[in-house]
């Protein structure tokens, strides 16, 4: 059995003895899915239950708390590691990594990783890991790291924890912001590293030699950390110009042969969302601000101008596409002075236009349109919704809904594709290109979205009535 398995069945054994608990079957849901792998927050939550739970208010109350036995434990832990006092500057930053990278690390990844931030090399951090994070973290069966529970993460970030092993959450997102931003700024992605190419058969640049397994979540998160961290830190702002001056264009040729376009436009828009805070500490109008403001206009423009060449062909955006870019763009400003293989002669355009994509449905009228973060879906008078992968503009299926449709509406995850009409919702899965739901309204809705419990529908009728479902 598996440790899921094994902590559902310790859960249900323990519900079974308290008369008391409603609604069994969903407690035991609930505690199984909040434990994530971790007996000893099962253990004292239904200790915690049996003992001090009149009410259905008390045992929610428990269940979103933090348990104070946890904290003792975690305690002793940490205390544990830092008698070792050459493992506790690699756990500091191994826990850095753990608790605030956005998705599970690797081994392999986190050992790149902590090299990066402390400029030193762990023997095998495989081999070494319980030594280096204690009980608090453990290696899953794909080899991730993973903190023991989630309330161990939080505990970490909290004012009792040690100054040694404690995560200061804008201070530490800078400094994993900087590690990534100094790793993407090197020869890994060195835009001198490959000459660039003009031979029109080649769809496909080779990878990188020597990439690194952590260059894929360097490129994909370091904006991540950017837009958590600190605005007021100098050196952040630095690395991020010497990024746009060295690499921007050979990470985005690698994102594109990744398949991965995708992350431009959130890369572009956690930037923006960090120079408008910057500009609270610096004027915004200096060189430097004003120079990382066109860029991030210039990664929006070019993910949406030049998606379908860069996909056929990534080395273009080393030699034709910052050719064809406006003349007051960054992209072009970049390769003024280098040589360059050719010349666009005729009217080149000074400034970026308006339109970013246009598509005519003839003799069809649009009723509906939603974009989530992978595809977006556009409903006409036929009764069909048409899907289309939003980086490529491709189209990726043609939904019939047996009725005219006025609302679309996408789940956060891009999982579920929401149509309806007055009285009728119907919901899709987009992968699967399948209808999973469909719900006759007593009362005509006028709006529609998801809740923030996941995958939970919200709607209000004409008659002023909330329903989720």
């Amino acid at each position: 059995m598996s440790l899921e398995s094994d902590i559902r069945a310790y859960v249900y054994k323990r519900l079974e003895a308290v008369p008391r608990a409603p609604s069994t079957m969903r407690l035991l849901e609930r505690i199984s899915t909040l434990a994530d792998g971790c007996f000893l927050w099962a253990k004292l939550v239904l200790d915690e239950i049996d003992f001090d739970a009149p009410t259905v208010e008390s045992i929610e109350k428990i269940l979103t708390s933090t348990h104070p036995g946890l904290n003792e434990r975690y305690t002793r832990m940490t205390q544990a590691i830092l008698r070792k006092p050459n493992y506790a500057e690699l756990a500091k930053s191994a826990f850095r990594w753990i608790v605030l990278a956005p998705r599970y690390l690797t081994i392999d990844e986190l050992s790149q990783a902590v090299h990066l931030d402390l400029n030193v090399t762990p023997l095998d951090l495989g081999r070494e890991f319980d030594m280096v994070c204690g009980q608090m973290a453990f290696l899953d069966n794909q080899s991730r790291v993973r903190m023991i529970h989630g309330s161990a993460r939080e505990y970490l970030m909290t004012e009792h924890v040690d100054p040694r092993l404690r995560i200061k959450k804008a201070e530490d997102h800078g400094e994993l912001a900087l590690a990534c931003l100094r790793y993407l700024s090197g020869d890994i992605l060195s835009i001198h590293r490959r000459p660039a190419r003009l031979a029109l058969a080649s769809s496909r640049a080779a990878d990188v030699a020597g990439s690194g397994v952590f260059l894929d979540y360097a490129m994909t998160n370091f904006s991540f950390h950017l837009r958590q961290a600190s605005s007021a830190r100098d050196d952040l702002t630095e690395a991020l110009c010497k990024f746009f001056e060295t690499n921007v264009l050979s990470w985005i040729e690698r994102l594109a042969e990744t398949g991965n376009l995708h992350v431009i436009p959130e890369t572009a828009a956690n930037i923006r969302n960090y120079l408008g805070r910057r500009a609270n500490h610096h004027a915004p109008c200096t060189r430097e601000m004003g120079t990382l403001g066109r860029w991030v206009t210039d990664l929006i423009r070019v993910q949406a101008k030049f998606r379908d060449k860069l996909m056929k062909k990534p080395w273009a955006i080393r030699t034709m596409i910052p050719a064809m870019c406006p003349t007051s763009s960054a992209i072009w400003s970049s390769i003024s002075k280098a040589p360059r293989p050719f010349v666009v002669t005729g009217d080149v355009e000074e400034h970026w236009d308006d339109c970013l994509f246009q598509r005519v449905y003839h003799d069809q009228e649009v009723l509906a349109v939603a974009h989530g973060r992978r595809f977006f879906a556009v409903a006409i008078w036929r009764r069909q919704v048409i899907i289309y992968d939003a980086t490529s503009i491709q189209q990726l299926a043609i939904l019939s809904t047996e009725e005219v449709i006025d609302t679309l509406v996408i789940s956060d995850d891009d999982r579920y594709l929401v149509a309806a009409s007055p009285r009728k919702i119907q919901v899709w899965d987009v992968t699967g290109q399948v209808r999973v739901a469909f719900l006759k309204l007593l009362y005509s809705q006028f709006f529609i979205c998801f809740a923030d419990e996941p995958h939970t529908l919200c709607y209000i009728t004409r008659e002023s009535a909330t329903v989720f479902w």
